[in-house]
């Protein structure tokens, strides 16, 4: 792991395609999300990390709304539980995700 920060929310799978996708989602939506709210993606390889940092950036994500890179490997279990550790939610690609954050993160 590159930093260790808690994040709001963390995309699992991040360089895959549905990753990717939900990454792009959160940089458009950073605006109404608020400064506040913080990300992370996560995958095993660190390079396809910065990648797809720089490409979301390409995207128009503001630098100080960039995703904290974190390494996780799904074959690896204190990868994932360190990457759980250091997030309030997580958004797990390979699966259909329910989730619920409670705390609101639009701007006052």
């Amino acid at each position: 792991m590159l930093k260790m920060t808690r994040s709001h929310a963390t995309v699992l799978g991040a360089t895959g395609f549905t990753g990717r996708y939900v990454c792009k989602e959160i940089a458009e939506q950073l605006r109404s999300l608020g400064p506040k709210f913080t990300w992370s993606i996560a995958s095993r390889k660190e390079e396809a990390l910065k990648a797809l940092r720089d490409e979301i950036e390409a995207w128009g994500c503001p630098k100080e709304s960039l995703p904290e890179i974190v390494l996780a490997d799904v074959s690896n279990e204190e990868s994932l539980v360190q990457a759980c550790l250091q997030t309030r939610c997580e958004f797990r690609t390979d699966l259909v995700a329910k989730v619920t954050c409670a705390q609101d993160f639009s701007p006052s």
